[in-house]
């Protein structure tokens, strides 16, 4: 998890053109630092870092040579518009300071794992959200705001552990009500009058929040957020099966143990950090939207790889960083898939003759 650094960003010099820019490399740190534009650009090829493997030095000390020579991305995004001031993020549109994102269009201060927002503001793990404000855990809802673990709700305030609800206010644990207030039942009329009320000055919003603070408290909750889940053990699971030990993890993911925030339709993995978009047999990795990925972290698009970083749309790689739409390359060196197999096959018998020594006795 130590690959994903989401918030603290630093300002230093593009490595390419010398421009001022922000980063998830410090200045001070060896690694060279492209600006997001050059970087994507034909200006510089990653198959130029392309090197022989050494069966005679450990293969991650060769890795971490490559990681320190090749150029980064100064922050990972992908198809963005207008939205410069993001991180791990892609399919964005007039956003600004959003993190762990997946499509998104004028909105600000997303972060968590955001799938499908549209004008809102403050959202954390949230999913298909609509003129949306301070939200956490929420899904397919629209105008709500200051809620949490709410599914299908609409134009309410402060719920909680709330479900097809509209137009209610302070509620915690309700099942397709309307016009409900602190857990009670309203008129229409009635209902909207208290909403000017409640809502005419910061300060009465304010006192309306302490009440839903208290009603949190005194509702009885389930043990666990798991919604239509079988075989589950974890927290924040929906519509997913065969979960264990893992956390956020929604709509139709199967077979997934040790992991966090996996999502949209994938399955087979485990010790996962961020899987989502039909991720498939998975392991050790760290944002991936892949097939068949192995101890890597950023793989978006693609399959069968291994011990990768940051390449997009790529397959049959090991060992490679920065690489977009390539095939059979290891250490960012070109090969032909007969080539490719036969040393892949070599390179992993050689990282499992364990331990190894270097020259000083130092053991791998």
């Amino acid at each position: 998890m130590l690959f994903r650094n989401e918030r603290t960003w630093y300002r230093r010099k593009c490595d390419a053109t010398g421009e001022q820019i922000l980063a998830v490399f410090a200045p001070d740190k060896p690694y060279k630092v492209y600006k997001q534009d050059y970087w994507r650009s034909d200006a510089w090829d990653p198959l130029e870092y392309g090197r022989d493997y050494n069966s005679a030095v450990p293969f991650f000390r060769q890795f971490q040579e490559l990681f320190i020579a090749i150029p980064h991305p100064n922050l990972i995004q992908k198809n963005q518009v207008n939205s410069d001031y993001s991180n791990n993020t892609l399919n964005l549109k007039n956003c600004y300071y959003c993190i762990s994102v997946d499509t998104a269009e004028d909105s600000a201060y997303l972060a968590g794992l955001i799938m499908r927002a549209k004008n809102c503001l403050d959202l954390c793990h949230c999913i298909d959200s609509e003129y949306c404000y301070e939200l956490v855990d929420c899904q397919k809802s629209n105008r709500l705001f200051f809620s949490q673990d709410c599914e299908s709700c609409l134009d309410s305030w402060f719920l909680y552990d709330c479900r097809g609800c509209s137009n209610c206010f302070g509620c915690v644990g309700l099942r397709n009500k309307q016009y409900y207030m602190f857990n009670q039942p309203l008129s229409k009329e009635t209902y909207h009058e208290k909403i000017k009320e409640l809502t005419q000055s910061y300060e009465s919003l304010q006192a309306a929040r302490q009440e839903f603070e208290k009603l949190k408290l005194e509702v009885p909750r389930k043990y666990a957020n798991i919604l239509n889940s079988e075989n589950a053990i974890g927290d924040d699971i929906l519509n997913s099966r065969n979960v264990y030990r893992s956390f956020v993890v929604r709509n139709n993911v199967e077979n997934v143990r040790h992991s966090f925030k996996v999502t949209e339709s994938s399955h087979d993995g485990s010790d996962a950090y961020i899987a989502w978009k039909g991720a498939e047999m998975f392991y050790e990795v760290v944002s991936v939207s892949a097939q068949r990925v192995l101890c890597s972290a950023y793989i978006w698009g693609g399959f069968d790889i291994q011990y990768s970083y940051n390449c997009f749309d790529c397959n049959n790689i090991f060992g490679c960083i920065g690489l977009r739409n390539k095939s059979y390359c290891i250490f960012n060196k070109q090969y032909s898939k007969e080539e490719y197999k036969e040393l892949v096959s070599k390179l992993i018998e050689h990282m499992n003759d364990l331990p190894y020594k270097d020259k000083t006795g130092r053991v791998y």
